[in-house]
């Protein structure tokens, strides 16, 4: 599933979306859901909608929280799968994610608060809730890593979308792939500072 909620990088993760459908096993990859849940109206000018002010390399993880995201991110699909009768999300969350709505309490609890408000139990997972991002890059396939995308700043090439190389998330996707001991494939448009 994709949710648009009309942020800055969501054209180059759709686009990652497609890449990625192209290198995973066509019969184990079901058409895109596609749901919108706006939040340009919510957020306003923020960075993350105006793509003005990016947190960059140096910024604590605390400057790229986004209020509710992950709730934003849940609701519409756990609607979805209640009325198509699926009975379990995941959402990819990973460990060292600071914040309140990536804990066990908030996706049990926003799963119970849907399941009460609908009559529709569907189980919130996230199965990568333990893993770091060095672990992540260790365990998935190198042509998965080079078609995601974790950019705060993706640059428009005509080839495609290009990784910032100089925003927050960029910098721990570099940090991930250090620590994992493992190449980077990833193409970014500024050099790597460090």
């Amino acid at each position: 599933m994709y949710v648009s909620c009309g942020l800055a990088w969501e054209p180059a993760e759709r686009e990652a979306v497609e890449r990625l459908r192209g290198v995973l096993s066509p019969q184990r990859v079901r058409p895109i859901v596609d749901l919108v849940m706006p939040l340009t109206d919510l957020y306003g000018d923020h960075w993350s909608v105006s793509g003005q002010g990016v947190p960059d390399a140096d910024s604590p993880d605390s400057a790229v929280e986004l209020l509710g995201r992950n709730a934003v991110l849940a609701l519409k699909p756990l609607l979805w799968c209640g009325r198509e009768g699926v009975g379990c999300l995941a959402i990819a969350t990973l460990a060292g994610n600071p914040f309140p709505d990536a804990s066990q309490g908030f996706f049990s609890g926003f799963a119970d608060v849907v399941a009460t408000a609908t009559g529709c139990k569907v189980r919130l997972v996230a199965p990568f809730r333990e893993l770091t991002k060095s672990q992540l890059v260790r365990a998935a396939a190198v042509d998965v890593l080079k078609a995601s995308m974790s950019c705060l700043l993706p640059i428009g090439q005509q080839a495609g979308w290009l990784h910032c190389g100089a925003c927050n998330k960029c910098r721990e996707r570099q940090r991930g792939f250090r620590q994992a001991g493992v190449a980077d494939p990833t193409d970014y448009a500024a050099t790597d500072p460090w």
